[in-house]
């Protein structure tokens, strides 16, 4: 037999072909003719994959989708995801790049990659204002938030609700930053207070009564230097000196109005320095048995004696007739 399928195949066979219609003239050695025809089809049409892609809505979530529609080829179709997945349909995706694989049940492929995008990381950044003194309550924090869709919710561990909280005094506050997409984003910030100004003093007490020889001398730390200092007697220096007798207080403030006092400073004086004296004259001319004893009070002990004869001692025995001075 010869064989025709026109454009000059003679083949008895054909494969590998494309979709068509095909004629074939088979002639035998007598010249006898018969033909027939044959249709190869193919489906409706290639295999085509449709993606519908749900972004992840929060910075570093895991709520990316991608939904999957196939058409053409011949169902029922395989998938098989860069992930390892073989389900038509992929969920709780982190961003990235997803490709996928189909195949037909005619062994059929076909391919897509998709995309899934997140938004930028919301940025929250702050600025702060110290409380002056140690124990007030005028700290201040001032945030700037960017990358949020409004309207934006402030939630602080204060349990305020404020963007830039006021009156605050020392310690750690930290918040939370809503969007209107739920996506959030913390910050922390501490407020750190000077040191409470305090202050400690030193004096000398009066050393004669009625004289005016005391002295305080006032010494401020912590606050915020300079310091300023006043008296209850309007002096304004550190130090008071020639000083009577009293009561004496300092009221010290630093460069913030931080305050700090010292309570009532008592310079003494020493009572009056008396001195009596009791004689015991000689009982017979020419002798020496005469006696004076002193009394002192007031002043400050111990005391010293200085008689007009020499002595030291606090009494005189033995002391002939004569006038006797002492100094104590």
């Amino acid at each position: 037999y010869s064989y025709n399928w026109g454009s000059g195949i003679t083949t008895p066979n054909r494969i590998n072909i494309p979709a068509g219609n095909y004629n074939l003239t088979v002639t035998d050695s007598k010249g006898c003719v018969a033909t027939a025809s044959a249709t190869i089809t193919q489906p409706a049409s290639a295999l085509n994959a449709i993606t519908s892609v749900i972004n992840i809505s929060c910075f570093g979530g895991n709520t990316g989708a991608i939904d999957l529609t196939v058409t053409g080829g011949t169902s029922p179709y395989n998938y098989l995801w860069s992930t390892g997945a073989g389900s038509q349909n992929i969920s709780s995706l982190n961003a990235g790049n997803y490709s996928v694989t189909i195949t037909d049940a005619n062994g059929c492929t076909g391919s897509t990659n998709t995309v899934i995008a997140q938004p930028v990381a919301i940025q929250v950044s702050s600025a702060k204002t110290e409380p002056l003194c140690s124990n007030s309550a005028n700290g201040s924090i001032t945030l700037t938030v960017t990358n949020a869709v409004p309207p934006i919710n402030y939630l602080w561990n204060t349990g305020g609700t404020v963007k830039n909280p006021q009156g605050l005094s020392a310690g750690t506050y930290s918040v939370i930053v809503t969007d209107n997409n739920g996506c959030t984003a913390t910050n922390s910030v501490t407020l750190v207070a000077p040191n409470a100004v305090s202050v400690s003093e030193s004096h000398t007490n009066i050393s004669c009564y009625s004289l005016t020889n005391g002295s305080i001398s006032a010494i401020a730390t912590g606050g915020t230097p300079p310091y300023q200092y006043l008296w209850n007697n309007n002096s304004t220096g550190s130090a008071l000196a020639n000083l009577s007798a009293g009561a004496y207080a300092v009221s010290v403030t630093d460069a913030n109005g931080c305050e700090a006092n010292t309570g009532s400073i008592i310079i003494s004086e020493p009572a009056l320095l008396k001195i009596t004296l009791k004689a015991t004259n000689v009982a017979c001319a020419g002798t020496s048995g005469g006696s004076i004893n002193s009394n002192v009070s007031g002043g400050t002990a111990p005391y010293y004696y200085q008689w007009s004869n020499h002595a030291s001692t606090q009494n005189l025995h033995n002391i002939g007739t004569g006038n006797y001075l002492v100094s104590v």
